[in-house]
């Protein structure tokens, strides 16, 4: 990894950590997050992905329009770091601890890949 890579790492970190604290107090069922990115394409290739518990909690935080309220937290943290989503709607995305079990076992790498 390159020293921009390591830096452009540490914001990104730094912006979605605010953003799980965020979460875990104001959303029932919110676990945690992770990403994956390019380091050459930041701003099209990061994917953030944010687990809940159960598929139930998922479809409520869905139903509930929270969503839209993750991607706007994600987007202001990043922000803060100097980094842009190209587009927010696909770049965040949403699973359940409940569903990675059920379909990979609960291997969260094997999971992640497929995406």
């Amino acid at each position: 990894m390159r020293k921009i890579d390591k830096k452009i790492e540490q914001q990104i970190v730094t912006a979605l950590t605010q953003v799980c604290d965020q979460a875990l107090a104001k959303v029932a069922g919110f676990e945690w997050l992770t990403h994956s990115v390019n380091y050459q394409q930041v701003s099209s290739s990061l994917l953030v992905t944010c687990v809940f518990s159960e598929q139930e909690q998922l479809r409520q935080c869905l139903a509930d329009e929270q969503d839209v309220l993750f991607q706007q937290w994600i987007v202001q943290a990043l922000a803060k770091q100097g980094i842009k989503l190209k587009n927010a709607k696909s770049q965040v995305q949403f699973d359940s601890e409940s569903a990675c079990a059920e379909q990979h076992g609960g291997n969260w790498g094997k999971r992640l890949a497929k995406q």
